[in-house]
């Protein structure tokens, strides 16, 4: 298994977040988490990829409350779950944050070779970026447009593009279809589905079950920071409860 949590419990102040969470993601799938809004989703993916602890190690210099981790998080083999969030990136697991956050002032190229930062052979990075411009070749003919003045899909791609940048290993991307009218999103899961092809692992969490489903190896479904079930799309379509008290179908 490329990625296992186990009993990963998180509290923000005295309220948990996520409740004993176990769940995992081998070589070569494409994993969904999904549920409602506030089920604990992009917490969850931001503790894999070791940002919530460095938000944690931030707050004990504060007097905005307190963070609790418990559990054990392994990558590739090894814990990371005691690692800093740079390190991890190191190893190969990619966060593509939500809500798309480029860097507004800067160009589509500049943000671009951010994501190459660690990087140091001048062809591995040549390389990935023309990986990332035939996937997305909206940002090779926009690589020196300020990406403020980009639409929201291609905001997106840029979020995506940066991330694949790095040489992920494991590549988590979190609600990329927020804010996007229908034929975008349908865009964008298509390029995301390429870079699975590829051979790209991936773990994304989505609220777009019906598209997701069709994709993902295997999905997660989490409510209330908890996970409530977990299966193939179609079997767990087949569950009326599950389908529409979490689902929304």
């Amino acid at each position: 298994m490329l990625l296992e949590v186990a009993n990963i419990s998180v509290w923000y102040d005295k309220a948990m977040l996520i409740n004993d969470v176990s769940m995992g993601v081998d070589t070569g799938e494409l994993v969904s988490l999904v549920g409602p809004n506030g089920a604990g989703k992009s917490t969850l993916l931001r503790t894999i990829t070791g940002l919530v602890a460095w938000e944690k190690e931030l707050t004990k210099r504060s007097t905005h409350g307190e963070i609790k981790l418990e559990g054990q998080i392994t990558f590739d083999g090894e814990r990371i779950d005691q690692v800093p969030a740079h390190d991890i990136v190191k190893r190969g697991l990619i966060l593509a944050p939500e809500r798309r956050r480029p860097f507004k002032e800067m160009t589509v190229i500049d943000n671009l070779m951010i994501g190459a930062y660690l990087l140091h052979d001048k062809a591995n990075i040549e390389e990935n970026l023309e990986k990332v411009y035939q996937l997305f070749p909206v940002l090779k003919e926009r690589s020196h447009q300020v990406s403020g003045t980009l639409s929201g899909g291609e905001q997106q791609m840029l979020a995506v593009g940066r991330a694949l940048m790095s040489n992920p290993k494991l590549l988590c991307i979190d609600e990329p279809s927020t804010g996007l009218a229908p034929k975008l999103r349908a865009e964008v899961f298509q390029k995301i589905k390429e870079i699975s092809d590829s051979g790209i692992t991936v773990l994304l969490v989505e609220q777009e079950v019906s598209t997701v489903f069709k994709m993902a190896t295997r999905n997660y479904v989490l409510s209330s920071g908890k996970i409530i079930a977990e299966g193939k799309g179609d079997e767990l379509l087949q569950n009326e409860l599950l389908r529409k008290t979490y689902l929304g179908l």
